[in-house]
């Protein structure tokens, strides 16, 4: 099953002066851990479906907007609900400000109160489903967990045991989404030390992302990885997504104009500085995951600021 959308919006420009409509999205699970979509019943992207929500109006907050909305089409009576990211989307005549809600509790069986379809599907099939293209950054975002650890540092001839030790510590611990970071290691080495890393992590059930250019994707095949990270450097001169839509692809970003470029090449998701996070994250394509220095409790704060929750080393490593 495929781990993302095939086709990919363009993105506008970020200087383009677009009418900005803020509306809140609620993504609705039930007891097998299923999502709840409806399908658009008019307007130009009728019969495609959708998270349910709707426009804030104003002088709300974002949470009573969100349980108005979904009182009103759903006919629930919103009990607990957490942060999931925040996204702009941009259409050629205006941007969509998406803040998304996960949500748990409920009071009320959702259903379709204004006549709309609803259906429940797993959070995997979800990218099948004909979403609106606003939303599929969401379906990324509810696939990927809060944690993401960048293996630490190696040098040309690391003791290979206690790296493989230490990150069985680590997917002991939870951590789910792994990259494998080596610079200083040459292109066999790492290979070999990857073969190790990936196997460490299909015992644990854990993805893993290899870390490097596009020439690493032939490895990402024969390993089975989970996806490629691209550095900052290796992003640039893209012009198209370098590895097929069954695989992840993330980039590290330094700005805001990074994220763009992330969106632009098709990445599934990057991750950005913290030092300036809150203002590039407001207008992000994507889901961010914040980086430097960051601790396992900063993952409230960052999801508060519309990020998917933090990318780091010695947090995840050593604790």
């Amino acid at each position: 099953m495929s781990l993302r959308f095939g086709s990919q919006v363009q993105a506008v420009p970020r200087e383009a002066d677009l009418k900005l409509i803020d509306v809140v999205v609620g993504v609705i699970t039930d007891d097998q851990d299923r999502v709840l979509i409806q399908q658009r019943t008019d307007g130009p992207f009728a019969g495609q479906w959708e998270f349910p929500g709707g426009k804030r109006e104003a002088g709300e907050s974002y949470f009573d907007a969100l349980v108005r909305e979904l009182r009103e089409e759903n006919g629930i009576d919103v009990r607990r609900s957490s942060p999931l990211i925040h996204i702009t989307h941009r259409y050629p005549d205006r941007a969509v400000s998406l803040n998304t809600f996960f949500i748990d509790r409920y009071d009320g069986t959702p259903g379709g109160v204004e006549g709309q379809a609803v259906r429940w599907v797993s959070r995997r099939a979800l990218f099948d489903a004909d979403l609106l293209a606003a939303d599929r950054p969401l379906t990324v975002a509810i696939n990927l967990p809060h944690e993401y650890l960048i293996t630490p540092p190696l040098s040309r001839n690391p003791d290979t045991k206690s790296f493989i030790d230490s990150l069985d510590r680590a997917l002991a611990r939870g951590v789910r989404l792994v990259c494998l970071r080596a610079p200083a290691l040459s292109a066999d080495a790492y290979e070999r030390l990857a073969r190790l890393v990936a196997a460490c992590c299909a015992r644990s059930g854990a993805r893993l992302l290899l870390h490097g250019d596009a020439q690493r994707v032939t490895l990402v095949r024969e390993l089975g990885a989970a996806g490629l990270h691209l550095g900052n450097g290796s992003a640039q001169d893209l012009r198209a997504r370098p590895v097929d839509a069954d695989v992840l692809l993330a980039m590290t970003a330094r700005s805001a104009r990074d994220i763009d470029l992330a969106h632009a090449i098709g990445a599934d998701f990057a991750t950005l500085d913290w030092p300036g996070f809150t203002d590039s994250v407001t207008e992000a394509l994507l889901p961010v995951y914040a980086m430097g220095g960051m601790r396992r409790a900063d993952i409230g704060q960052v999801r508060a600021q519309g990020g998917q929750g933090i990318a780091a080393t010695r947090a995840l490593w050593n604790v």
